[in-house]
Parts: structure tokens; sequence; C-alpha cells
């Protein structure tokens, strides 16, 4: 039956093409492969040794930080593993980078010295991808590794057929490595090959009989007296050569079943080169017979075509005799035409002036009787407009006199309220004015940022955060901007918002909100956040700035937007309650003063001009957020550069579509905070279908 194990460690993004190998029943190792989408491809070099149970996959990655040797990244390789005295290496070749090109290199990495070898083989072994590696122990110390298939190019082209399988053999001892033979499928059904491959077995077994012979003499002396640790070494030498001598019998079996596969591959080459000679051969006899017999039907159709273009050129010839006979008689027939076109004209101007004289002396008697009856109608409406305009303007009089006293009935009843509305506004207001002897501070520091030192405290028996602020930003408020922006920070309310819970008057004035657990900058140095976390914290995050900015009548900046500012309390594996903090640098939209609030490496381009802050420059901060979250890497300062950072999201084209859109240096063009709630949800509950 399938299970589901627990995933512990730091686990490999997704992607295709990499390489995995078993090692032992529990141990399996992995290495490479690409990520991206259509041609925004990444290569990967991390190494990832996984370890399993019942229960648990267990994740180890292994890195290039710490060692100066590391391959370069590649998908599409090859891979095996090899076992020189108990210890497994992986071996890997070929592949293609970031750039397409094919990597014709070859790579041994030691587990046990946890480090990389390259070693020089040719390019018919290594300049291949997309093909498959595998090794065997031929003697000791003599590894073989056989390259089979694969593609040479970027243009898909096929290995040759005589060098579709390379033979490799890796010569190793404890001091160094070094690349011995390699041969195609010729060299390998040589009798070159088989008579070396038969000499160094039978070099072996002879070595293995005289050791033996030695260990019988030796055993012969037993009576006599000999030192029990040299009996005991005899004796173990003695079981190690048995063993050797069982292991060289079965290669020598070996050897006689590979030559006789080696044998069978010769034939079915020599049957299929001459299948392939007679193939061409008839080939080459249908295309000559094809060839003769369109080159002479050619011909019969070029004679034929010949006496056709003959008859059409005398036929033709005789047609332009004709046509310039009637060109000319046309020409005559026009020029008559023309001059009685003239004459006719010219009468018709006559005959136009004639009538055009008579009309105009109609006209001016017709058109000045008319304009005698239009004045007369236009006295009499406009008596009778006159009349009219005068009954309105008493009406209107009398309406407007008894409206205003409407009004100013209404302006003092609104007055009034207003009164009473400022006065428990007063009560209400005044209540976030908390007496400092009421605070302890205890030496707990939870952090520092741009605008002063938070510790822990207590204030009426709970654990708060008291912030303390520097003497520069102390300096730049004044008490009455200080009790202005206090005010507003208590009428805010929301979730997602920490709670402000008052503040102190006096010349280093202390500000008391709730506490929570950590930030969002302390918890991404600690882990890399899986995907429903950064959605979680990014929803949560968002519905917290759209709040302030939906204030009226007019809508709050929070201006500094980073992950300092984004507190954090821990409900559960990987789930997170995320609150805005720190409201020392929001004001209004239409009162916004200070160039360039915040940290600069996520500010908006257009933070150095006071007069263009909207709450668009939130929007573009929280995206710098969103990236920082996502590829885990500190926010860069140059607006080109965050552009790099965001084209570096990969296998996830939504989210990396909407952060482009909010880091767009064009203000108007991002969205609004609360379509970006909506397009958050969305990718929320697509992940849990």
């Amino acid at each position: 039956s399938w299970s589901i194990p627990d995933v512990i460690g730091q686990f490999m993004p997704p992607a295709s093409f990499f390489v995995m190998k078993k090692i032992g029943n529990n141990m399996a190792v992995v290495f490479g492969g690409a990520t991206g989408e259509n041609d925004d491809i990444v290569c990967s070099n991390i190494l990832y040794v996984i370890y399993t149970t019942v229960n648990a996959v267990l994740w180890q990655r292994i890195g290039p930080e710490a060692i100066d040797c590391w391959p370069d990244g590649r998908w599409g390789h090859a891979a095996t593993i090899i076992s020189i005295h108990d210890n497994p290496m992986l071996v890997i070749t070929g592949g293609r980078d970031n750039k397409n090109c094919i990597k014709d290199e070859l790579w041994v990495f030691n587990f046990k010295h946890t480090s990389w070898k390259k070693m020089a083989v040719p390019l018919t072994v290594s300049q291949r991808w997309c093909h498959s590696l595998s090794s065997f122990t031929s003697t000791p110390g003599v590894v073989v590794l056989l390259t089979i298939g694969g593609l040479v190019n970027i243009t898909k082209e096929l290995q040759s057929f005589l060098k579709i399988t390379m033979s490799t053999e890796l010569l190793v001892n404890d001091i160094q490595w070094r690349v011995g033979d390699t041969l195609d499928l010729i060299d390998m059904i040589s009798g070159h090959y088989k008579c070396k491959y038969q000499l160094e077995n039978n070099t072996v077994s002879s070595s293995l009989e005289v050791s033996c012979e030695i260990l019988k003499l030796l055993q012969n002396r037993r009576g006599r007296n000999i030192d029990p640790q040299l009996q005991h070494y005899i004796e173990r030498i003695n079981a190690d050569l048995q063993t050797s001598i069982q292991a060289c019998r079965n290669q020598a079996e070996r050897n006689v079943t590979i030559e006789e596969e080696l044998k069978n591959l010769e034939e079915e080459l020599v049957n299929v080169r001459e299948a392939h000679e007679e193939q061409l051969e008839e080939q080459e006899e249908q295309l000559q017979e094809e060839k003769e017999s369109i080159t002479q039907k050619a011909k019969n159709k070029f004679q034929e075509m010949s006496l056709v273009i003959e008859e059409k050129d005398i036929a033709l010839q005789e047609a332009q005799s004709s046509l310039n006979e009637k060109r000319k008689e046309l020409y005559e027939v026009k020029r008559e035409l023309t001059d009685v076109k003239t004459n006719l004209s010219k009468k018709d101007m006559m005959l136009q002036q004639c009538q055009h004289d008579l009309n105009n002396s109609k006209q001016e008697n017709v058109g000045q009787e008319r304009a005698l009856k239009n004045i007369e109608r236009h006295k009499a409406q406009l008596q009778e407009m006159l009349s009219q305009s005068q009954d309105e303007k008493a009406q209107k009089l009398r309406e407007f006199q008894l409206e205003k006293a409407t009004l100013q009935q209404r302006l003092r009843e609104s007055q009034e309220e207003a009164r009473k509305y400022q006065n428990e506004c007063n009560l209400l207001c005044d209540a976030w004015q908390v007496d400092e002897k009421e605070v302890v501070i205890t030496d707990e520091e939870l952090g520092r940022g741009s605008y002063g030192v938070v510790m822990v405290g207590i204030f009426r028996g709970l654990k708060v955060a008291v912030k303390y602020l520097h003497p520069v930003i102390a300096s730049y408020y004044n008490e009455e901007r200080f009790i202005r922006e206090m005010k507003m920070a208590s009428l805010l309310r929301h979730p997602n918002l920490v709670q402000f819970i008052g503040a102190t008057l006096g010349d280093n004035p202390l500000i008391l909100t709730e506490r929570m657990t950590t930030s969002l900058y302390h918890e991404k140095k600690n882990v890399q956040l899986a995907r429903p976390s950064i959605l979680s914290i990014a929803i949560q995050v968002a519905l917290g700035l759209n709040y302030l900015h939906l204030q009226k009548p007019n809508a709050l900046i929070h201006r500094d937007v980073s992950s300092p500012n984004i507190l954090l309390d821990n409900i559960g594996p990987a789930r997170y309650r995320a609150k805005v903090s720190d409201y020392g640098s929001f004001a209004m939209a239409v009162d916004s003063q200070t160039e360039r609030p915040g940290s600069i490496a996520y500010s908006a381009p257009e933070a150095f001009n006071p007069n263009e802050h909207t709450p668009a420059m939130d929007v573009y901060s929280f995206c710098v957020l969103l990236i920082e979250m996502i590829i885990n890497k500190a926010p860069e300062t140059t607006v080109k550069e965050r552009r790099e950072q965001a084209s570096k999201i990969a296998g996830w084209t939504v989210m990396k579509n909407l952060v482009q859109r909010g880091i767009n240096e064009k203000k108007e063009v991002r969205p609004k905070m609360a379509e970006m709630i909506k397009e958050l949800k969305q990718m929320e509950s697509q992940r849990l279908r």
C-alpha cells in the first residue's frame, strides 16, 4: 500500500531532468535538474542525500558553499554509483547548462571525504545529453563505465551506430585515479581486447595460486613453534585468498558469457552491414532508372512546348500590327471629339451666367419681405418672455427666503450636535495617555529599528512591547503633532495591525503595543518559508495595509513596509498569525512631508518626492517583501536589481506576474491593495483544490 511519510530537512524544489541513484536499502542521492517554465531555465548544481524510513524521509542538502572544486549546474546528464573499498561514489557525465551548451565533463563525488574530482575523458564519452551510464568492477582496482546512446548536440543529432556504446576504464588506487582505455563497439569485440582481458584474468589467477601454495607451506609448519598472532594472520589470509579465488572463477564464467554475447553482436553487425549494403544497391538502381525516365519525358515535353511557342509568336506579331492600325483610327476620333466638347463647354458657361443673374434679382425681393416679418415676430416673443421672467423671479425669491430660514435652523442643530460629539471624542481620545510610572521596563530587548529600540515591559500586569524613540526621531515631533498621531493610532482597530495600547508624554515618550513572538525578518533567516506559509502571511499583511488605505476622509500610508515590521505568532506547524507594526512612519495621503521614509531597500521610486506619496508606495514595498519571502534573499537597493530578483521567481508564474506589476516604476499602473488581496486569495483557493 502507498503511504505519505513526513518530510524532514531542506528538500529540493520542483525540477526535471535530474538524476537519482540508490545507495544501499534506505539511502539515495539526487543531483542537478532544471527548474522554470518555457525558455526561462535555471540549472541546479545542488546535491541532496535522502535517508528513508517507514514513516519519514530525511533530506540533506550539500552545496558548493564550503567546497572549492564543484561542478556547474546541468540537466539531462547521466549518473551511476561505483564502490571502491566499500566507499560509494557518484559518477556524472555530460548534460546541458543554463545556456543550452553541452557540458563535456566527467565528475566523481566521494561521499566519505565530501569532495568532487574532475577527470579527463574523450569527448565521445562525455559530450552527450539524455544518455545512460552504468558501471561494473572488472578486476580489483579497475572500474568499467558503459556510456550508451544519447544526443551529441542541441539539434538532437543521435550518436552514430559504432559509437552508441563506449567503454571507459577507471584505474583506482589509494593514491590517485587515472583514466585507462576507452573503446567503442568495434574495439570491444576485437581480438586485441579479448587477449588483453584474458591476460589480466590469468595474471590475477596465477597470483592467487602462488599465494595459496605459500599458505600451504606455512600450514605444513604448524607443528613447529609459530607465534599465535602469525598463525591468526595466516588463517585470515587463507580465508581472503579462498574468497578471491572464488571471485576470479565467477568472473571467468562471466567472461565466457560476455565473449558469447560479443560474438553474437559481431554476427548481428555483419548481417546489418550486408543488409544495409544490399538495400543501398537496390535504391541506387531504382534511382538510376527513374532518372533516365524523367530525362526522356522532359526532352519530349520541351520539343512540344517549342513548337507551340513558335506558333504563338507568329499569331502575336499579326495581332500587334492590327492593333497599331486600330490605335491610329481611335486617335483621330478622339481629337475630333475633344474639339466638339470644347465648343459645348463655352456655350454652357454663357447660359449659366444668364440664369445666375436672373435668380439673384428674384432672391433680393423675397429676402426683404421675409426679414420684415421676422422682426415683427421676434418683437412679440421678447415681450412675452419679459413678462414670464418677472413672474418667475418673484416666485424664486419667495422660495429662496423660505429655504434660507430652514437651512439656518438646521445649521444651529448641527453645530449643537458637533459640540456634543467633540466633547465625547476628546474624552475617548485622551484615553490613550499612560502614566510613565505604570510602565516597568525589563532588560529583554525585542529589536531595533529605524525609529527606536523595542523592549519588553509590564503594564498593569500585562507583558507589552515598549518602544523608545531615538533622540533624532523624538526631536522631530512637537507635542501637538505627537498627540495628533497617537490619537489617530488609538482609533485604528484591525486583526492584522499590531494593537496600540497607549503612550506617555514628555521629552522621551514611550509607545506601548501588544507583544508578538518574532518578526518575519528573523523567521526567514531560520527557515525557508513554504508557499502555503508565504500566501497566508501575504494575505494577512495585505488586509492590514488595505484597512489603512481605506480610511476616511483621507487614506493612511504606512511608508515603511519591510520584513522587520511584520510581526509573527506561531500558531502551528508552518502556520503564522501576521500583523503590521511600526506606526511611527504612517501619514495621511494629503499630509506627507518626509522624503524617502522607512528602509531604502523597500522604497518606491517616487518616495523621494513627498508630493507624489500615495498608497501605491505601500503596494511597491509589499511586492518587494513578497520577492524577499519567495527567493529568501535580502532586497536590492536599485530598481533594476529588484526587477532582476523578480525574474528569478521560478515555478510560480501567477505570483511572478503579480509581483512584476507591483514593482512597476509608474505608480498609476500598479494594482491597488484590494486587487492584490483578491488575486492572492485566488492562488490560495487553487492550491487547496
